[in-house]
């Protein structure tokens, strides 16, 4: 029989790599031993966009709606983090399935309309960054 899994509270208030890792070995009945091969990978932030970006493209990742630009903004702040120029170039290839080249959308039919419309400016940073000298 395995013995408990022991978290300090402060690791489970903090949500840490280790303690969702240990926390989902003991979920799944795994001795302490097989709690440490099933940690998360020191990247979690990392892992989770390149996990979403395999499985969806930017024209199938879905329409423009709270839920997905609230996830697109964490994956902006992963690039600005790792500078991983594909990741902006998702989120850019996604906002430009909604927005013409004149700068307007007919997707504002609701406030939650307003989160996706925040992805603007860093589509528009990161194409500064990439094209300047």
């Amino acid at each position: 029989m395995s013995r408990p899994v022991r978290l300090s509270r402060r690791s489970l208030l903090t949500g840490s790599a280790a303690t969702l890792g240990a926390l989902g070995a003991a979920a799944a009945g795994l001795s302490p031993g097989a709690a440490e091969a099933a940690a998360l990978p020191s990247d979690v932030s990392r892992a989770i966009v390149d996990s979403t970006t395999t499985r969806f493209t930017p024209a199938s990742f879905g329409d423009w709606s709270y839920h997905k630009a609230l996830y697109l903004y964490g994956q902006y702040l992963v690039y600005k983090r790792t500078g991983e120029a594909r990741y902006l170039d998702f989120i850019k290839a996604w906002v430009d399935r909604f927005v013409t080249d004149s700068g307007s959308t007919s997707k504002f039919n609701s406030l939650d309309s307003m989160r996706p419309a925040q992805l603007l400016p860093c589509s528009a940073a990161g194409s500064a960054r990439s094209t300047g000298p």
